[in-house]
């Protein structure tokens, strides 16, 4: 789990272009304030009710794009 200021630590900022690293290959995203902020089909980083990140993907699956299982790490990175 991560939250909004534990990103911060580490240099992720909400606006920023993200590289997110998962098991089977890399993706470029954006921590975003809402889905409408990325286009159709781009990853997103957001802070969800619980005020934790989430990563998802606009119209999609972030789970099924990443091919990520329930306990497979993801890496979030600034670019």
């Amino acid at each position: 789990d991560l939250d909004a200021e534990g990103a911060r630590a580490a240099s992720l900022h909400p606006g920023a272009e993200i590289e997110v690293r998962a098991p089977d290959g890399r993706w470029q995203g954006r921590w975003a304030g809402t889905f409408a902020d990325v286009e159709p089909g781009d990853v997103l980083l957001y802070e969800d009710a619980s005020r934790r990140l989430a990563l998802s993907v606009n119209g999609g699956n972030a789970a099924g794009l990443l091919d990520l299982g329930p306990d497979d790490e993801v890496e979030l990175r600034p670019l």
